[in-house]
């Protein structure tokens, strides 16, 4: 029920879709194009992040301030991330250690070790932020601020803070 976000594992054998009105996502086997899972999740889940060896979903859940790793091979939603308010947008780093987490409401984004499931820093940006997008090796991030009119560019080398792009 209003699907809002999709993303597809490597193989290319699954799509996940979110369901921003049931708080669920939809597990869709292409093959088929079958509904082969509806997994619950947070409240509004908004944004869909998948791991480059396609074992993890992870689901950003814009109304409760959330992020929900879901296990591909089980369909078991992992322990609940609490980051920033209005989680929109995520990406995983090209190694799988590091999800982003762009938060709308807070003006920030999270970094969340996909080892350990737990915000590792906070990393304030532009006024709403709104998506993310990383080089191929993972060293730079850029994210929008539609709000400021901005760009902010973080670097992943230990960094804590962005440089603002106008």
């Amino acid at each position: 029920n209003r699907p809002v976000a999709v993303g597809i594992t490597p193989n290319g054998n699954d799509a996940f879709v979110t369901n921003y009105d049931d708080n669920t996502v939809s597990e869709i086997y292409t093959p088929t194009n079958a509904v082969a899972a509806t997994i619950a999740v947070g409240s509004e889940p908004d944004a869909i992040a998948i791991s480059p060896d396609g074992m993890t979903v992870w689901v950003a859940n814009y109304n409760d301030g959330t992020v929900n790793p879901i296990n591909v091979a089980t369909g078991v939603v992992g322990a609940t991330v609490r980051v920033g308010s209005g989680p929109i947008s995520e990406a995983v780093s090209p190694d799988g250690m590091t999800l982003y987490v762009v938060n709308y409401g807070s003006g920030t984004v999270s970094v969340v070790s996909t080892a350990t499931h737990a915000v590792i820093a906070t990393i304030p940006v532009g006024y709403g932020p709104e998506g993310i997008a990383g080089t191929p090796d993972g060293a730079t991030l850029l994210v929008p601020n539609t709000a400021s009119n901005t760009i902010s560019e973080i670097s992943t080398s230990g960094a804590r803070s962005a440089l603002t792009i106008r």
